[in-house]
């Protein structure tokens, strides 16, 4: 890949996959908008390879046509898991109308346009097949649906690489494996759930390196993947109750826990899904590895 378009660059993949792909001699471009915050972008962004969006579909056709990508990488969205009135509007143009302007802008682009599109294990609710978990999880599906059509009707190239849950040294989110390093370096207890639900954790440079791959795989133009949908799946899956386990095993520390400490949504995934795994590519980091490292640069 010479030239790449990334929507979400402010993101935590985001940023990493844009730092990843600099490194590798390749042209980052990306979409970012009025009130993006500039300490969230990563400093391999150039000014002049940064595209400001302001909401309109001509704007994005513009960008497109500036940044000539081989291939478009979407990772921009809004999540929320439970929506007020007025977040909805919001959460459609974030997950729905955005996706579209931008396929709109890429079939009318002079490069034979190709994306990846980041979606979510949440759009496969206890069900091997799509049914959303909810409101955002729907949108995810709906813009899924319509990468078919724009594949279809106008050969738009298409990979879409479902992500679970993910960690990385730098990462500035409050997820769980920070959650449980906090608790054994300060003693403190680690609150958990009334259910002790599975989770598919993977380091963050494994999610990139699926990412850049399925890329690689939409420039050979390979007609069996395209349109399809793949897990970026670390493969083995582990209860809450046995990362902890595992985490305490490997670092040699403690952590106390509080089981049911507050309550899951009564709609939530016990089990993720498990779909088939993208051609090609393996993680590499070993969990037991990940935590160990994790552990060690937070304290």
């Amino acid at each position: 890949m010479k030239r790449v378009l990334i929507t979400g660059a402010s993101s935590y993949i985001g940023y990493k996959l844009s730092q990843h792909l600099a490194a590798h001699g390749t042209e980052v471009h990306a979409v970012v908008r009025p009130q993006t915050d500039p300490a969230r972008l990563p400093t391999c962004l150039s000014a002049a390879n940064l595209h400001s969006h302001d909401g309109s579909t001509e704007s994005l056709v513009d960008i497109v046509a500036r940044a000539k990508p081989d291939v478009t990488f979407h990772l921009a969205g809004l999540y929320l898991r439970e929506v007020k009135p007025e977040q909805v509007l919001a959460l459609i143009a974030s997950n729905y109308t955005f996706g579209i302007q931008l396929l709109e802008a890429l079939r009318l682009s002079a490069v034979r346009p190709a994306i990846v599109y980041a979606g979510t294990y949440s759009q496969y609710f206890m069900s091997e097949t799509p049914r959303p978990l909810n409101l955002y999880s729907a949108l995810k599906q709906a813009f899924s649906q319509a990468l078919s059509l724009y594949l279809d009707q106008y050969g738009v190239r298409t990979i879409e690489l479902v992500l679970f849950d993910n960690y990385g040294i730098d990462d500035w989110r409050p997820k769980l494996i920070r959650a449980i390093t906090d608790a054994a370096r300060d003693g403190t207890p680690l609150p958990l759930p009334d259910e002790d639900v599975t989770i598919d954790l993977m380091h963050i440079d494994d999610v990139i390196a699926a990412l850049a791959h399925a890329a690689q795989l939409l420039e050979r133009d390979q007609a069996a993947i395209l349109s399809k949908t793949f897990a970026a799946s670390y493969g083995t899956r582990y209860r809450l109750s046995e990362l902890v386990a595992l985490f305490e095993s490997v670092t040699g520390r403690k952590v106390v826990t509080r089981p049911g400490a507050y309550k899951l949504p009564e709609r939530r995934i016990s089990v993720p899904w498990d779909g088939p795994r993208l051609p090609g590519w393996e993680p590499k980091i070993k969990l037991e590895d990940g935590m160990r490292n994790y552990f060690a640069a937070r304290t």
